[in-house]
């Protein structure tokens, strides 16, 4: 199973990093160990700097070098897809998200783990968007078979 992560998952990623066994800890522990593929976008891990650096909360909490070996330790375990140029698509209600909806159709990506609202609501229409809860209860059901 090959989950995107978005940039709203690996920041509740980071933030509870050390804090187990919260959902994020556990995903976060999953992904690390191999039980599900996590699928790092270029994009995403683009975003993802950006935010904890422009975020004076963000920059305080996490900083430079701790977002940086967060997203080494990412990269050593997840599938690095690289910034390709997307159709026009149009799916959510933010066309921010679109791309993420793209990359999972385009590579047959099982599904796009995120918290945001603007992907959340089209969960009826696209069963690949999934919450960070919905995925390890997946994971854990899985594993309880």
């Amino acid at each position: 199973m090959r989950a995107i992560l978005d940039t709203n998952t690996l920041i509740s990623m980071i933030l509870t990093s050390h804090q187990s066994p919260t959902t994020m800890w556990r995903l976060l522990q999953h992904a690390m160990s191999g039980t599900f593929r996590a699928v790092l976008l270029e994009e995403v891990e683009h975003e993802f700097n950006r935010v904890v650096m422009t975020k004076p909360y963000l920059q305080r909490v996490i900083g430079q070098d701790r977002a940086d070996r967060f997203i080494s330790d990412l990269r050593e375990v997840a599938d690095l897809v690289p910034r390709i140029e997307l159709p026009e698509w149009v799916f959510s209600r933010d066309e921010q998200d679109d791309f993420l909806i793209a990359y999972a159709l385009i590579f047959d990506i099982d599904y796009i783990v995120t918290g945001d609202n603007d992907l959340l609501v089209l969960q009826p229409m696209m069963e690949r968007i999934i919450s960070p809860a919905g995925l390890l209860a997946l994971i854990e059901s899985r594993d309880a078979e």
